[in-house]
């Protein structure tokens, strides 16, 4: 259930109320419940989608949600919707050739020309299939055309016309839609007109046939009138006997499609070359062009067949040569006979209609063709205007701003353009522009998209959704089905700038709720993953971000780049960073280093790309005297061992994993693979143990043990090798060092029951090759890697951070921005005492990697026990999901652009392409095992959990409504008396007496015993304890905070109350009068109320007349001074059941109040 789908304005209003501070998520539940009970079909349904909206509102996970945040969201939804709407309009479907091959080709007889050319081409609405014929031809073609199988026309019939064996000559033919017949224009001495009855397509049958003076050269259907219209360029004339030298011009005649009967249209326009059906309110008109280059616009409404009611304007000076109006878009385009004189003739006109003031306008004139125009198309499914010349250019204009979108050429074997057609869009399949000349070109409109290839891949499992990222946007796809949700531009998430940057590394947080971006220019951006709008940045590089990580238990990003930096910033502060319109940036940065470059002792050699880096940056190259001479490709970080691996690549000509501790920024180890020369290309932590993989460019991988295991200090640990270990398999030396780069890697926990779990290696290879080891339990342990934490992975922990502050550079470090200015030395002033930087030396990482030199052992080799091979390319990224609580599926991605799930064994389980079409379509299915059923017994747990809180909380709030039952004694709220005299002392400063009674006044829960707890669940849990005759918990019990007081009155009432200081005033009679109305009635016993009047009577002096006794109360009390105007509207609710003709009660009130306005006077 959407939860913000229900929500109406007045909903939001009492919302707003209701926030009188910051909401844990049963507060927000109650709150919830309570304003959309009428929208509640399944309560525990309704509860879980209100966490889930809580938590997607919560970002940052604080556990409290405040009404800046909720308002927040509302209104960053609504953007994110606009947006959405806007790309969703914006995604634009271009034409590219559509060429049929095998079986849907038709190689017997394909529509093309005999003779000449092919003249016109219509569509049969309704009974998918094409009519054309030859210039100068007599017969007629029908083809079925099934555009939604994707298969070429096919022929069905011809038609021939002819008298006495005499051949026509087709003129024009038209589609009567409404009757299943086509209508064609003729002539052989003298035109006619015959209409063909097609519902069998392949045996047409001619019904009527009539004759014309002069032949039609333009035929159009009204089908709201139920007429053909025909017109011609020469004169009719017709004699009468009185009048023999008077001739009457009809170049416009009207038939009755019933009878072909001549129905009168007075028109009044010669030499008629284009008609079309104009569609303008409730009416019907006809747009006329004729050979003078005007348009007129005739209404067929019976009353305004006079001429004088046209609309004429003047549009092309050679003639008007082909009209065509969008009923969608309301608009009327033309074009003109060609003139080699007048550039103008090649411009199409666009005009709108006025309908006020009965006018047309000139909207636009698009130019661009280079040659006469032949054909002019609308397209209204996909807001196009489709314009064709001579030379075959075909230009593809937008209806929104007229802009081209799209220019592109018929082929060569069309020749000459003659006409053009558009399929409309069907369910099934997009629209298709047909072009006509000697044969006929199909060009399909769908939505193209260039391969790009994706640089992170990651399974997100509390949307449950697979997250890709290519270089321009994010792509989100649903885990179970496979389908596309959301697409995030990377224009989009810059807030409407223009994107000339790309996206270099992404990461997700722990709560997988935001994304963390970086791009080329050394930006580091916090995006939502709900909605995709950017939230925050963090503190930039100089340069292109290389690798993103999260550290889940600190709230922190580490981010490394290109130029040899170092960042860990604060991600869990709200603002970010930005800089002010005055003063110092604000960063987040808590640590930075940055490696020192290193002398040059040998010419840099050739390092191959990495997929982690975009090869074309847009940061401008720095010549090669500043340009830094170590590099560090990419970084991962582990949260249980505080540990953060970079792979740096140095110009000497040396690789190696350095690893820094998390805390102080120091350099606590080295890796160095056997062979220093080979590129290590990606690093990953082993789950569960302190160990570090490493992928090199030879295709092997390597394992080393890291602190605090034993074995850090014994260098490489294993060997993972391609091949089989006999020694028949082992390929040659040269074979092997030939073997494609590692590119990726992953590491996932073997799912054993009999003993600790081992490990499962998996690589991917540039090309397309993944490969699988195993590490069992005993071979880890046997090599000395100290167990961690073997029952869960390292993404899990949630080890507390303990900072330590990193000893600072002794001199201070400059550093240049390209894109962002400098900050080096405002950020240390901005962030004193919080921000470290650390210079590494080169002789420090010079000697941490001699050591590792010196303890490198020969490793012990692992082969490979799975190996398979994807298609699409070589691999660029490996991720794991999720399926059920122990099973796992692998991600790959390639280089092609898509992504493809894979067992851990390698049997494939789908396909994932976001660049797939309609016409190259997806061939694996998404099959995915996922097993549903775990996330939403998660969720039904914590809905039970939260909704025992509400109705905990909403039996309270009856209790505290009902009346009490008739006891001995009345029901009193304790220190009611030091309430009206003294100011309430703190709850921590009262002593209090546990009573587990449930007969005594303590155990009674009422708004003053509600205030010694801080939480509504707390007074809940209370509430239960004394109903099970438990002790009470005294952190229960000794909580200062006067909250549930509050609570009880503000989440119960509609109205918020404002709390502020009054002027004292003083009160009369009236005032009082009017006070009491608003106030509870006091209702007390007859005896008491006798007595009461009697001692009122007896002029008792003031002071000594008690305002309430507990001995004289009897049904209901005055609450406390705090509470009446808080339970204003409940005391209002019970008055209208009160008897208020006891006037004994009216006048005790009027009592009461007057003695308390008496005091307040005092």
């Amino acid at each position: 259930m959407d939860i913000m789908m229900v929500l109406s304005t007045d909903d939001v209003k009492r919302l707003k109320n209701k926030f009188v501070r910051p909401l844990s998520v049963d507060e927000f539940v109650f709150i919830m419940m309570k304003c959309l009970h009428d929208h509640i079909h399944n309560e525990l349904e309704f509860v879980i989608s209100v966490i889930e909206l809580y938590e997607t509102i919560d970002v940052n996970g604080d556990g409290s949600l405040e009404w800046d945040e909720f308002a927040g969201y509302i209104v960053d939804a609504g953007i994110a919707k606009a947006e959405e709407a806007i790309v969703a309009q914006a995604t634009i479907k271009l034409y590219s050739p559509l060429v049929f091959k095998g079986e849907a080709a038709n190689s017997i007889q394909p529509m093309a020309a005999d003779r000449t050319y092919i003249q016109q081409v219509t569509i049969l609405a309704g009974r998918q299939a094409l009519a054309y014929y030859e210039h100068a031809s007599d017969v007629v073609h029908i083809y079925l055309f099934g555009h939604d199988r994707d298969v070429e026309p096919r022929f069905a019939s011809t038609i021939r016309l002819h008298t006495a064996y005499q051949a026509h000559k087709v003129l024009y033919i038209e589609d009567i839609a409404t009757r299943s017949s086509l209508a064609i224009s003729s002539y052989l001495t003298t035109g006619c007109i015959t209409v063909w009855d097609v519902t069998r397509l392949y045996n047409p049958i001619p019904l009527q046939r009539v004759d014309m003076a002069v032949p039609q050269e333009v035929l159009t259907w009204v089908p709201s009138h139920q007429l053909l219209l025909a017109a011609t360029t020469q004169s009719t004339y017709k004699t009468t006997a009185k009048k023999p030298q008077q001739h009457q011009f009809t170049f416009v005649t009207a038939l009755d499609i019933a009878t072909l009967e001549r129905v009168p249209l007075d028109v009044g326009v010669k030499h008629v070359t284009a008609l079309c059906v104009v569609k303008r309110s409730t009416r019907t008109a006809v747009a006329i062009g004729s050979m003078d280059g005007t348009i007129t616009v005739h209404d067929m409404a019976k009353e305004s067949q006079h001429p004088s009611h046209n609309i004429v304007v003047d549009a092309h000076e050679k003639g008007v040569k082909g009209l065509t109006y969008s009923v969608k878009f309301g608009y009327l385009a033309s074009m003109g006979h060609y003139s080699f004189a007048e550039e103008s003739t090649m411009e199409v006109l666009v005009w709108h209609f006025d309908d006020e003031n009965a006018r047309v306008l000139l909207d636009r004139a698009l130019s661009g063709h280079h040659a006469a125009l032949c054909a002019v198309t609308t397209v209204d499914s996909e807001s196009h205007l489709v314009s064709g010349d001579e030379g075959g250019m075909m230009r593809v204009w937008s209806v929104s701003t007229w802009d081209c979108l799209q220019t592109f050429h018929t082929s060569q074997h069309i020749s000459t353009l003659r006409c053009q057609v558009v399929w409309p869009t069907s369910p099934q399949a997009d629209a298709l522009l047909m072009c006509a000349g000697k044969s006929v070109e199909f060009h399909d409109c769908a939505l193209v998209r260039e391969r790009e290839e994706f640089l992170f891949v990651d399974f997100n499992a509390t949307f449950n959704v697979i997250l890709a990222a290519t270089y321009h946007r994010l792509i989100l796809w649903d885990m179970a089905s496979g389908d596309m949700r959301k697409t995030y531009e990377l224009h989009v998430i810059y807030n409407g700038k223009p994107a000339t940057h790309s996206v270099t590394a992404v990461c997700l947080d722990d709560r997988e709720r935001k994304l963390i971006v970086g791009d080329d220019a050394g930006q580091v951006l916090v995006v939502n993953l709900v909605n995709g709008n950017l939230m925050k940045e963090l503190d930039p590089h100089a340069q292109a971000i290389s690798s993103l990580s999260y550290v889940a238990s600190s709230k922190c990003v580490v981010s490394t780049a290109i130029d040899a930096t170092i960042h860990i910033c604060d991600e869990n502060n709200a603002h970010g960073y930005y800089v002010p319109f005055a003063g110092a940036p604000l960063s987040v940065l808590l640590r930075s280093l940055r490696l020192s470059p290193a002398v040059a002792l040998l010419p840099p050699r050739q390092r191959r790309h990495t997929m982690a880096i975009v090869a074309s940056s847009s940061v401008a190259p720095t010549s090669s005297s500043h340009s830094p001479d170590i590099d560090v490709l990419t970084s991962v970080s582990s949260d249980s061992l505080r540990l953060i691996a970079t792979v740096s690549s140095c110009s000497i000509g040396e690789s190696y994993v350095q690893l820094w501790d998390f805390d102080s920024s120091v350099l606590v180890q080295t890796c160095v693979a056997p062979d220093p020369t080979a590129e290590i290309s990606c690093v990953v932590f082993l789950p569960g143990y302190p160990g570090l993989v490493a992928g090199l460019s030879t295709g092997e991988v390597f394992v080393w043990g890291v602190r605090p295991s034993p074995a850090s200090s014994l260098g490489c640990l294993f060997q993972l090798t391609q091949w089989p270990l006999s020694p028949s398999m082992i390929p040659a030396p040269s074979l092997a060092a030939h073997a494609p780069a590692i590119t990726s890697l992953l590491t996932l926990p073997l799912a054993t029951t009999d003993e600790p779990p081992g490990v499962l290696i998996f690589a991917g290879d540039e090309a397309g090759q993944v490969t699988r080891w195993t590490l069992p339990y005993d071979a880890i342990v046997g090599s000395g890697l100290v167990a961690n934490d073997a029952d869960g992975d390292d993404d899990g922990v949630t080890t507390e951070a303990t900072f330590v502050t990193a000893l600072p550079s002794r001199q201070p470090v400059t550093a240049t921005r390209c894109s962002t200015p400098s900050v080096a030395s405002t950020t240390s002033s901005a962030t004193s005492g919080r921000h470290t930087h650390t210079d590494v030396a080169w002789d420090t990482m010079a000697k941490s990697a001699r050591s590792a030199k010196l303890a490198s052992a020969s490793p012990a080799p692992v082969a490979s026990d799975v190996q398979w091979q994807v298609d699409g390319g070589g691999v660029t990224k490996l991720a794991k999901a999720s399926v059920t609580l122990d099973v796992y599926s692998v991600l790959t991605c390639v280089a092609t652009g898509k992504i493809q799930a894979w067992s851990v064994d390698g049997v494939d389980q789908g396909t994932l392409d976001y660049f797939a079409t309609r016409r190259q379509p997806v061939h694996a299915p998404w099959r995915l095992p996922v097993d549903r059923s775990l996330r939403l017994q998660q969720q039904q747990v914590q809905a039970n959990a939260v909704l025992q809180q509400v109705r905990g909380v909403t039996a309270l709030l009856q209790n505290l409504d009902v009346k009490p039952p008739n006891h001995q004694g009345p029901q009193s709220y304790p220190n009611m008396s030091s309430k009206l005299s003294t100011p309430a002392t703190p709850a921590s400063r009262q002593p209090r007496t546990t009573t587990t009674s449930p007969n005594s006044v303590d155990a009674m829960v009422t708004p003053r015993t509600a205030t010694r707890f801080q939480t509504l669940g707390q007074l809940v849990s209370r509430n239960e304890r004394r109903a099970l005759q438990q002790p009470d918990n005294d952190e229960d019990s000794n909580v200062s905070l006067d909250v549930v007081l509050h609570d009880i009155g503000k989440l119960n009432q509609v109205a918020r109350t404002t709390h502020t200081r009054k002027k004292r005033t003083i009160h009369t009679a009236d005032t009082i009068m009017e006070r009491s109305l608003s106030m509870p009635t006091l209702l007390l016993k007859p005896a008491a109320t006798a007595a009461a009047v009697k001692s009122r009577k007896g002029g008792s002096s003031k002071g000594k007349t008690p305002l309430l006794s507990r001995s004289t109360t009897s049904t209901c009390v005055l609450p406390p001074l705090d509470l009446r105007h808080e339970l204003a509207e409940m005391a209002l609710a019970k008055q209208h059941q009160v008897d208020v003709a006891d006037s004994d009660s009216t006048q005790s009130v009027l009592s009461y109040h007057l003695k308390l306005a008496h005091a307040w006077q005092q």
